[in-house]
């Protein structure tokens, strides 16, 4: 009974949202993403990075800027803080750094002159984007190569978010870590790799959105960055003249009768090129200066032959499989492209540097096993747990995995607890170069 003079309660009154209290949930994310947060400050990024992955397995409302800042400015370092006094002056670092300081003597259009004169190694885009860096940012090579290495984690990021907004962590993982095709050749070539990340942005964009014209200007741009792209937008091309884009995942069947027509025009090219009919074309456009470039050896086919059939084609193949049901034109995409260069190395003689396809291929097929990691929680609980350890394996047990990352990456590589704190304090490799 209320009180003479009292007043009832009002049950309508509004709480304003900053006077609310966190919820349940609210106070989950703030726990797993400062969790993220000192992972990377205090472990080893790799370690930091397939832990990541274990917590977005169950969680999915990991923050994108934060997750996305942490690791590519964690991995950026364990680039950047390499011993450089180890490298020689043919390392792709070194030259680019050197270029960098040159790059004011070169005019803005006469970044574009000489590519049309000359375009192997002089693709506008790259270079347009250094003098930018050089006249706007900041004339210091250690800037440079930092933000160099920080650019290509975040697009690696980026694609993750493409490819998965919710499970991305899980997809960057993969990418990075199932056979470490992206840390590989981003050491040995840094523009190629720009290309690459490109041009799968491009794609998982083109794929998502009926409206592709911007992301088929992405997918142009990486040609800007590196020419050895170009045959990838001509396949791209040719898959998309057999297959609808309306941006839905559908079941696997719905793409067979597509996929032998696009696998009969692929088939035919590589008759041609073994043929050498694509000799006669560069010729006439006058591009057979630049595949002379490259052709500095021929393809060790016997090797490629042995590396078609292993454990990572067959997790690939099982991975597309058990998610039949609902594959997008991408994922075909890519299980078709690796199908088809692997048949052209075997049996198109081509200059030893379009090797690095391999690697485009290597990508393709993580994001692949990537999406199956994500998509099933029993299998990518298992899976992840068989890469964790194999992890573990390679950095303290594989004398050849050490010896190949020894001098590419910060010397404390294989410490479980260097993460960014520790790698922020020594500084001294870098400035003493």
């Amino acid at each position: 009974m209320l009180l003479k003079n009292s007043l009832p309660l009002n049950r309508n009154i509004i709480i304003p949202a900053k006077m609310q209290p966190l919820s349940i949930v609210d106070w989950e994310d703030i726990i797993v993403n400062v969790s993220i947060i000192f992972l990377f400050i205090f472990v080893n990024p790799i370690y930091a990075l397939l832990l990541s992955a274990f917590i977005n397995l169950t969680y999915s409302r990991i923050n994108f800027f934060i997750f996305s800042f942490m690791f590519s400015y964690s991995f950026s370092l364990l680039f950047f803080l390499k011993d450089y006094t180890l490298l020689d002056n043919n390392s792709d670092i070194i030259i680019y750094m050197s270029l960098f300081e040159g790059i004011n003597d070169l005019g803005w259009l006469e970044i574009f002159q000489r590519f049309v004169l000359f375009p192997s190694g002089n693709e506008p885009l790259f270079w347009v984007y250094v003098k930018m860096i050089k006249t706007f940012l900041s004339d210091s090579k250690i800037f440079f190569t930092f933000f160099q290495y920080f650019l290509c984690f975040g697009l690696t990021s980026f694609l993750g978010k493409i490819i998965n907004k919710n499970k991305f962590v899980i997809i960057i993982t993969c990418l990075l870590l199932i056979n470490y095709s992206l840390l590989t050749i981003l050491f040995g070539a840094l523009r190629q790799t720009l290309g690459f990340l490109i041009f799968y942005i491009g794609i998982y964009l083109f794929n998502s959105n009926k409206k592709n014209n911007y992301a088929r200007v992405i997918i142009y741009c990486s040609f800007f960055f590196h020419i050895t792209i170009a045959p990838l937008i001509i396949f791209f091309e040719l898959f998309y003249l057999f297959v609808e884009n309306d941006g839905k995942v559908k079941h696997i069947k719905y793409f067979k009768k597509p996929i032998l027509k696009y696998l009969s025009c692929s088939i035919f090219i590589i008759v041609l090129l073994n043929l050498n009919i694509h000799i006669g074309l560069l010729e006439y456009f006058r591009l057979d200066m630049i595949y002379k470039t490259y052709a500095e050896g021929d393809l060790n086919t016997e090797i490629i032959i042995g590396s078609i059939i292993n454990w990572f084609t067959i997790l690939m193949l099982f991975s597309l499989w058990m998610r039949r049901k609902m594959i997008s034109n991408t994922d075909i995409f890519i299980i078709t492209q690796f199908f088809i260069i692997a048949l052209i190395f075997n049996m198109v003689n081509l200059p030893s540097a379009i090797f690095r396809y391999n690697y485009y291929t290597q990508m393709g097929g993580s994001m692949l096993i990537g999406l199956f990691v994500a998509y099933n929680y029993r299998y990518g609980f298992l899976l992840l747990s068989m890469l964790l350890s194999y992890n573990i394996y390679l950095i303290n047990y594989n004398a050849e995995f050490v010896g190949a990352f020894t001098g590419r990456l910060h010397h404390e590589f294989i410490n479980p607890v260097h993460g960014v704190f520790k790698m922020i304090l020594e500084y001294d490799n870098i400035l003493n170069y």
